[in-house]
């Protein structure tokens, strides 16, 4: 179909006319193409053949079971895994929980043993055991200002202001003794307490 310039009158070739406005070849001027024109030459929508809309549907539908299928696979995948774990977990927690019974009885039956053999070898008598006694030393804390309170390890001892002497269990370990007292900067030292000493710490403000 042809249709004539509205700018130079020269025919204008509409054939494979895909937009409404239009380059004249000659003047090279765009004009928009009448309704009557458009609607003659516009491109026709493509109408689907029936059967290939149905195939369409049914390669969507066979896509969306197999897609089906697969989470199901995946979740009951799932299922099975969570349901061993949990039935593993039981058996290891019955298998301790016998275990620490079966440790019970004997060390039970082991402390009633061996306090039926050290009673015949003594006569039956509980009054010759030892006492166990704990190696202790003595601390005294001296500040300046009097009147602080004492932290061993981050625990305050209770109802004791310096100056003051303590009982510290004797050992090789190194402990941290601070001494505090309201208005002045805590100060702390490092010890070992293995033999009887004095602490003197200055606080300040």
């Amino acid at each position: 179909m042809t249709y004539n310039c509205p700018h130079c009158a020269a025919p204008m070739n509409l054939t494979g006319v895909t937009q409404r406005q239009r380059e004249c070849e000659y003047c090279h001027q765009v004009s928009v193409l009448p309704d009557h024109v458009w609607q003659a030459v516009k491109p026709k929508p493509q109408t689907v053949p029936h059967h290939v809309v149905h195939q369409q549907a049914m390669d969507l539908q066979r896509q969306q079971f197999k897609h089906g299928r697969s989470m199901a696979r995946g979740a009951w995948v799932i299922s099975l895994l969570m349901t061993a774990g949990i039935l593993g977990f039981v058996y290891f927690m019955q298998r301790k929980v016998q275990q620490d019974v079966n440790r019970n009885i004997r060390t039970a039956t082991g402390s009633t043993r061996s306090s039926g053999s050290s009673g015949g070898s003594r006569g039956g008598s509980s009054g010759d055991r030892k006492p166990v006694t704990i190696a202790t030393v003595k601390l005294t804390f001296k500040s300046d200002p009097t009147g602080a309170a004492i932290y061993i390890d981050g625990k305050k001892l209770e109802d004791v202001e310096t100056p003051a002497t303590v009982d510290q269990r004797k050992t090789s370990d190194v402990i941290l003794v601070k001494l505090v007292k309201e208005g002045y900067v805590p100060v702390v030292k490092k010890i070992t307490p293995d033999a009887d000493q004095t602490i003197e710490l200055t606080l300040s403000k």
